[in-house]
């Protein structure tokens, strides 16, 4: 299987930081500890802009990172984007050479 390396990236309004940061927590603790497909799932923020983020992921396959995007941890953060989210995401997709 080919891994499969996703970038999303994000900025939020400022005076949510709090509630966007308890949503980045709960989803990179649930993605861990609930998608055995998944190697790494970080959020880098930016060190020129503290309301820009990407997540970094890693992912065993393309599967594994399609399965994802049906996970009810992913869909309650997905539903809760509207309370803190600045730009919509831009994701990437990528795989080793």
């Amino acid at each position: 299987m080919t891994q499969l390396h996703t970038f999303a990236s994000f900025t939020i309004q400022p005076e949510k930081s709090a509630i966007a940061r308890q949503v980045m927590d709960d989803l990179r603790t649930n993605t861990r500890n609930l998608e055995p497909g998944c190697l790494s799932y970080i959020f880098l923020q930016s060190t020129e802009d503290a309301t820009h983020f990407t997540t970094s992921e890693i992912w065993e396959s393309a599967e594994a990172e399609a399965a994802h995007w049906t996970m009810p941890h992913l869909q309650a953060a997905l539903a809760r984007l509207p309370e803190f989210i600045a730009t919509p995401p831009v994701i990437a997709k990528f795989t080793p050479i």
